[in-house]
């Protein structure tokens, strides 16, 4: 009986090998036709930020959207290295999709967004296929479709660099509370655009005060800084793109105590203030951060960084 038991155990070792085979073939093409997906996918996406950026750029000098769209779909072929001719459907409208006639179907969408004032976008959409290698042995089929999207924004000529931009999304979609307030019983006056991304209000009920540029919110009404006290604006007020966050750490907080100086034209230095300095001469801030625990109260001066 034992002699027979192991004659019917032979052979079970074959099994388990060709099982381990199938496997480690899995796991083999897994590796290979994914990594070439994912490198392919960066290179897809550095061509579709290409494509967005050239077509923002080709608006902001000719202000032409067909010129902009062909110059995207120029970009992108160089790009990929695509050497057909690009067939394009919808070029000068605020929709066009263009092919490059390759066996790999590379398709190019642009979607124009014109906000005024605040620009316009160009948002790209990249698709292709690329083929598969060893994956479809197991049944993946024969390729696998990749994709890309990107979006710039052609400013204005008119706009100039935000003096004021502040990334919170307070006032929109819900949130609750505003991104930018202004309060106080002192005029502001602000020199540069106002950029927000959320919405801007005036909450100071007597002060008001003036913007030598452009108010680009999110989501607030338009315009923005007439209630409850009307301001000036020199250039347009309307709603516009969503900021991305950098994600650039915080500077460090400094701790340490400090005390305003009391002569006009001083540097003033970051730290912890414990005491509101009110200023009424001309001040300059060195570059850190600065923490007024009483807040700090313009007092018919003037302070710059």
């Amino acid at each position: 009986m034992v002699g027979g038991s192991k004659q019917m155990q032979r052979g079970q070792a074959i099994v388990l090998v060709a099982l381990m085979i199938l496997v480690l073939f899995g796991f083999v093409g897994l590796a290979i036709d994914s990594g070439r997906a994912y490198l392919d996918r960066r290179h897809l996406q550095a061509a579709a930020d290409a494509a967005a950026l050239a077509a923002a750029y080709t608006y902001m000098n000719t202000s032409d959207y067909s010129q902009s769209e062909q110059k995207a779909a120029d970009t992108y072929a160089g790009n990929e290295a695509l050497y057909g001719a690009a067939a394009c459907s919808g070029l000068g409208t605020l929709a066009a999709t263009c092919t490059f006639g390759d066996p790999w179907g590379q398709t190019l969408t642009i979607i124009v967004t014109n906000k005024a004032i605040a620009g316009v976008s160009f948002a790209v959409t990249a698709t292709h296929s690329i083929p598969v290698a060893i994956m479809q042995v197991l049944g993946s089929g024969r390729s696998i479709n990749v994709s890309a999207a990107a979006t710039a924004v052609a400013r204005r000529a008119g706009t100039n660099g935000a003096a004021i931009q502040t990334l919170s999304p307070a006032g929109c979609g819900g949130n609750g509370g505003q991104s930018l307030t202004f309060q106080g019983s002192s005029k502001t006056y602000v020199t540069g655009d106002i950029w927000s991304n959320g919405s801007v209000f005036d909450n100071s009920a007597s002060a008001g005060g003036s913007v030598n540029g452009n108010v680009i919110d999110i989501c607030g009404s338009q315009p923005a800084l007439t209630t409850p006290t009307p301001w000036t604006v020199s250039g347009t007020q309307a709603n516009g793109w969503t900021m991305p966050d950098p994600g650039y750490p915080l500077p460090p907080l400094n701790a340490s105590s400090q005390s305003w100086s009391s002569t006009s034209g001083s540097v003033e230095q970051p730290g912890t203030y414990s005491s509101d300095p009110r200023p009424s001469g001309c001040y300059f801030l060195a570059g850190g951060v600065y923490n007024f625990k009483v807040g700090i109260t313009e007092n018919g001066g003037f302070v710059s960084n």
